[in-house]
């Protein structure tokens, strides 16, 4: 759950960010974060007693602390009912010889809706080593200034990240990546600045050995997917948002 969870609003006064959306069906479960400025879906295949499609939404903190409690058992049952007029969600599963339970009360509000921004059709994407990346973002992250982007520079055959604090320090990394242009006319996405920060929350919960990044135009959403081969095709399941930084001109 900490994939999606990382992308979860912290704001107590917001608090309809800081949970997360479970949308169920027979056949599967999904869970949706989002701050505003990113958000993560995470969808995984389950064998569902509802008969009818729920939709809850779960305090992101309880979630988190949930999965890490119950991260070594082999089956989990989510139980949803009432107590009173809210409505509480409980987990269960068994590790060894030991069961846990957990029930929580469920947030109150409507969620936004925000999975239309995942359904896009790149025009240009991105595919490189995760490991490569994470190590290149966290040394040019060292002197982005507060509240500036980190810039990713594209051209045919890899990228650059940089990042500077005025004229005091300045941080340049290059690294070998495959550059698609999918509609074929020249690429359309040349430079993305990232908030530094949600890219490596971002980065640090990517669980394959390959990351995609999918550009649409310049300053739309890029939407992060995971692979197992660099030529592969985006593994089902995940993914990640990040709304992008303007850049000055």
């Amino acid at each position: 759950m900490q994939q999606v969870v990382v992308a979860a609003g912290r704001d107590e006064l917001l608090p309809i960010f800081t949970g997360v959306k479970m949308e169920t069906t027979p056949e599967e479960i999904a869970f949706l974060a989002t701050d505003r400025y990113r958000m993560a879906l995470r969808e995984i295949p389950w064998q569902g007693k509802a008969k009818a499609e729920t939709s809850s939404l779960v305090p992101g903190k309880v979630l988190l602390e949930t999965a890490k409690s119950l991260a070594g058992a082999e089956n989990i049952t989510i139980s949803l009912g009432l107590e009173g007029n809210e409505g509480i969600i409980g987990f269960q599963g068994t590790i060894g010889d030991v069961t846990s339970e957990i029930t929580t009360r469920l947030l109150d509000g409507d969620f936004p809706k925000v999975r239309h921004l995942m359904e896009i059709s790149p025009l240009v994407t991105v595919r490189a080593n995760t490991a490569e990346v994470i190590a290149a973002v966290k040394r040019v992250a060292l002197v982005a200034e507060r509240n500036t982007s980190m810039r990713m520079l594209i051209e045919a055959g890899g990228i650059t990240l940089e990042a500077a604090t005025g004229d005091q320090a300045q941080a340049v990394e290059a690294l070998e990546a495959v550059v698609e242009d999918l509609a074929g006319t020249g690429l359309s996405v040349t430079v993305a600045g990232f908030n530094p920060h949600y890219l490596q929350d971002a980065l640090n919960v990517v669980e394959s050995p390959f990351i995609s990044f999918a550009f649409t135009a310049p300053g739309k959403p890029c939407v992060l997917m995971q692979l197992r081969e660099i030529d592969g095709d985006p593994l089902p399941g995940y993914r990640h948002v990040i709304m992008l930084m303007r850049l000055p001109s």
